[in-house]
């Protein structure tokens, strides 16, 4: 008996201290959204993000991504491999809830045909938390939710989403480049196919693509959006 009570003392404490740095966190992570969400100056005619004082935070820093109706509005990072900020966040410093990141693979020198970027899903529906949110009709119902802003030091880049699914891990749709014309198009088709809706789109190897990542609930699935880049 006492060895029960001693070890369902243990089991408390444990949970006792992960919920404090479940708090923690995401208290850490909100202080940032906020510091960040200042230095992006939104006005009638554009949005200015200040790269240059971002970069002096974290010279990591590659764009800042904008969903619309999935609160998704953050600064993105990219570091040397993609791990280091599924634990640790913009200011660099450890965090469990991690940091909106582009996968270190991307280039960004304009030949990147999938640009990844990834997220957790958070509980408290910060960071990629809402994603799934985008497989839903009351979601893409709204036109102006299908385009997606991703401002980069060269500019702002416009995608719409032409692909939403639920899918187990795997290293196919992280693909960020194909041995040939056949094999992306290979690519672009399963893709299309694998959506929950079809958003009669339909591409050719002349376009790139953006790709959103995040866990889907505690399960060992993704959800996965795709959305190609509009070109003017």
């Amino acid at each position: 008996m006492k060895k029960f009570i001693f070890i369902t003392y243990i089991i408390f404490i444990i949970c006792f201290f992960r919920i404090i740095l479940y708090i923690k966190d995401s208290y850490d992570n909100n202080r940032i959204e906020k510091i960040t969400s200042d230095i992006v100056i939104p006005s009638k005619e554009r949005d200015y993000i200040d790269f240059k004082r971002l970069k002096s935070i974290n010279q990591d820093t590659v764009g800042y991504l904008e969903v619309l109706g999935v609160d998704i509005k953050y600064v993105v990072v990219k570091g040397k491999n993609n791990k280091y900020y599924l634990n640790h966040n913009f200011y660099r410093e450890y965090s469990g809830t991690g940091w909106v990141f582009m996968d270190y693979r991307n280039k960004l020198d304009g030949n990147d045909k999938n640009i990844i970027i990834y997220a957790h899903n958070m509980k408290d529906n910060s960071m990629f938390g809402k994603l799934r949110n985008t497989l839903y009709k009351e979601w893409r119902s709204i036109e102006e939710n299908l385009i997606i802003k991703l401002y980069r030091i060269d500019g702002l880049h416009l995608y719409k989403v032409f692909s939403t699914y639920i899918v187990e891990s795997e290293e196919f749709y992280i693909k960020t480049n194909f041995n040939s014309d056949i094999d992306y198009s290979n690519f672009l088709n399963t893709i299309i196919k694998r959506s929950n809706y079809d958003y009669h789109e339909y591409l050719n190897t002349n376009y790139n693509i953006l790709t959103l990542s995040t866990c889907y609930k505690n399960t060992t699935k993704r959800v996965v959006l795709h959305a190609y880049e509009i070109v003017n």
